[in-house]
């Protein structure tokens, strides 16, 4: 059994390779664009949603069979079609080009996994079991994305504004951590504000709750 090392990857700019047109493929360009990378697909037939981001130049589309020059330039390569012959083909090559590579179809043969994931702005929640279970990932994701609504992409702004705000009120490591600490107790009321779009006074709040902890040490 795989134990799989957990890891957030910065793909900004990275060429990332899709090799497959389907539903499935289109799932993995649709995360790829949403963490900036630079998306190559390679398949003879594609969704219309993936044309559709093709004829957009959010991605480079070769309505052709795979090759393995498609591999040039990838850091990652995603192989998403529904022929197994195929599937194998691109791993084997990607391997031996040291690219890492995942297998939509059979998950072992590649170098890592994608996880389900909750996303809310800068809040990144990802969950994953190896493999063993997707239904059950999937049905924490579910369960995430109702605890953690839309709100908290608002909230992720308002804890980074904040964190540099501290810094400079306050000198020591200890006095920051105990402003910021502080300020996290007030998650519920900082959240009622955020969803009734009340950025300005959410912030207003924020600052003199901070302001209070500071003066007080």
């Amino acid at each position: 059994m795989t134990s799989y090392y957990p890891v957030h990857l910065d793909l900004t700019g990275k060429v990332c390779l899709v090799v497959g047109g389907g539903v499935v493929a289109e799932r993995k360009v649709a995360g790829l664009l949403e963490a900036g990378a630079i998306v190559r697909v390679v398949s003879p037939q594609v969704t219309t949603t993936l044309q559709g981001y093709s004829s957009e130049g959010r991605v480079k589309l070769w309505l052709e069979p795979y090759q393995n020059d498609h591999l040039e330039g990838a850091t990652l390569v995603f192989c998403a079609t529904n022929n197994e012959e195929v599937n194998a083909h691109v791993v084997a090559e990607a391997k031996a080009q040291g690219i890492f590579v995942n297998a939509a179809n059979a998950f072992e043969a590649g170098d890592f996994i994608v996880p389900s994931v909750v996303r809310r702005g800068e809040l990144c929640i990802s969950l994953a079991t190896g493999g063993s279970n997707p239904m059950f990932t999937a049905r924490l994701a579910g369960e995430l994305s109702a605890r953690f609504g839309p709100e908290y992409e608002g909230y992720m702004q308002l804890l980074r504004h904040m964190r540099h705000y501290i810094k400079g009120r306050a000198q020591s490591p200890e006095a920051r951590r105990g402003a910021l600490a502080g300020l996290l107790d007030e998650e519920t009321k900082l959240l009622a504000l955020l969803r009734e779009d009340r950025i300005a006074e959410a912030q207003q709040y924020a600052e003199a709750y901070v302001i209070r902890v500071l003066d007080a040490d």
